[in-house]
């Protein structure tokens, strides 16, 4: 691979360390380059006993952690993220793929006004429209809103975003996995709403779908309760729900530490482990999965 792969840190107090030394060290052929202090990497390495690798390069950052017992590792975190945006800005031609390492939303908000996700913070600092695609070869998932509360879910869904959002995932399966994606619509109310028992919401989302069907390989709206069966799963690429939980529960369930985060929509290809920080797990490194980052890595390696 000619061009490094770019990586934020995220936040250094959970496992990222971790599974940042041990999963780059399994793929020599390729440079990455983090955004973070080398001298603070070090401090991690000497704790968790775990070599630098060769290939893991640390670029000239401000983001520092002096103690890891006491400093703001969130700080960092928001930093590296920063950096990492200004490089990519910066430096088009080079930096081609970003790698991003979880973060807690809630710490780094102090530190990034308004931020509620990776997703929704690198959408709006390249002005792009974006759609969150939650992929592994078990299950793909992609939420129509993400993170905002579910009593405003109906009301920020439209034609216009469903087709948007549509677009951009079939572009990307297009343009990454050279295929055009066998896409289903869930529904939002249980049963699809009994026709309008429920709400009149999936007779409007049926009536954007049928729309559609000659631009897209799409089929739905269908019942939550059944379309993630297996026998739908065989014939969907990718669903497509109304809310962020609606896909995500299924997702994490079939393909927790083997499924990755990509934002479609963005002038370079962001990818990110599909879990958290996992502050709970820092000292049980022997049941750390470092699955998820490695598939992260096997994908951009891929393509």
């Amino acid at each position: 691979m000619d061009n490094p792969v770019l990586i934020t840190a995220g936040d250094f107090a959970g496992i990222n360390p971790y599974i940042l030394l041990e999963s780059v060290k399994q793929f020599p052929e390729i440079e990455f380059h983090l955004c973070f202090n080398n001298e603070t990497l070090e401090i991690y390495s000497d704790l968790l006993n775990i070599e630098i690798p060769n290939n893991l390069k640390c670029l000239k950052s401000k983001a520092i952690i002096s103690n890891p017992e006491k400093d703001d590792t969130s700080l960092a975190a928001a930093i590296s993220l920063q950096e990492a945006v200004r490089l990519l800005k910066k430096k088009p031609s080079l930096y081609k793929k970003l790698i991003t390492l979880p973060v807690n939303k809630n710490y780094i908000n102090k530190h990034i006004d308004g931020f509620s996700g990776h997703t929704e913070y690198l959408g709006k600092e390249f002005n792009s429209n974006i759609a969150m695609i939650l992929y592994s070869s078990i299950i793909s998932v992609c939420p129509l809103t993400t993170h905002i509360p579910i009593d405003k879910v109906i009301a920020n869904i439209n034609e216009d975003l469903i087709k948007g959002i549509l677009k951009k995932v079939n572009d990307f399966y297009l343009e990454f996995l050279s295929k055009k994606p066998r896409i289903t619509f869930v529904c939002i109310n249980p049963h699809c709403s009994d026709g309008d028992l429920l709400s009149n919401s999936d007779n409007i989302f049926k009536n954007t779908i049928e729309k559609l069907r000659n631009d897209f390989l799409i089929n739905g709206p269908i019942s939550s309760d059944t379309a993630f069966l297996p026998e739908y799963r065989n014939k969907t690429d990718i669903y497509l729900c109304p809310s962020h939980d609606q896909a995500l529960i299924p997702f994490k369930m079939l393909a927790f530490n083997t499924g990755i985060n990509i934002t479609a929509g963005l002038p370079f290809l962001r990818v990110s482990p599909g879990h958290g920080p996992a502050y709970n797990m820092v000292s049980k490194t022997d049941l750390i999965s470092i699955g998820s980052l490695v598939k992260c890595i096997e994908f951009i390696k891929r393509i």
